[in-house]
């Protein structure tokens, strides 16, 4: 998964299960049949160290097996202003197989904003995530 944010200020204090509240990158993966869904942060703080956050994750799994696994290389070019998220999340490590690939599943992502001191706000690419959690309103999507 590549994110690419423009941002005017690169703004993160915080660590684990804060990293909402700062400059940030959020995903919601929601598999058939699993409860609740998978919420997953990739954060590069202000002293430059990549973090990934796990908040939730389907019943039976792992979340801390499923963040270890997970790969961000993450960076910043005050230059161009931009946040570059590189993450490689092993299908294993979350449940997802060709199975379920198949037919799709629903995803969301949401990119926080923090300019000083609190997080000014986010944008989404639907609703379901940042204000309640709701898997229903999220996009169905099919790879291919």
């Amino acid at each position: 998964l590549r994110v690419i944010v423009i941002d005017d200020i690169h703004q993160q204090p915080f660590s684990g299960g804060e990293v909402w509240k700062g400059d940030n990158v959020q995903i919601a993966i929601a598999l058939p049949g699993r409860q609740p869904f998978w919420e997953i942060g990739f954060t590069i703080t202000n002293d430059g160290r990549n973090e990934v956050h796990i908040w939730q994750a389907p019943s039976g799994f792992d979340a801390e097996a499923a963040r270890a696994a997970i790969t961000l290389r993450a960076k910043r070019n005050e230059a161009t202003k931009e946040t570059h998220y590189d993450a490689a999340i092993p299908w294993s490590a979350i449940g997802l197989d060709a199975g379920d690939a198949a037919p799709g599943f629903r995803f969301n992502l949401l990119v926080n904003d923090n300019d000083g001191d609190v997080r000014e706000g986010f944008h989404a690419i639907a609703p379901g995530l940042g204000v309640g959690k709701d898997a229903r309103l999220f996009p169905h999507l099919l790879l291919r």
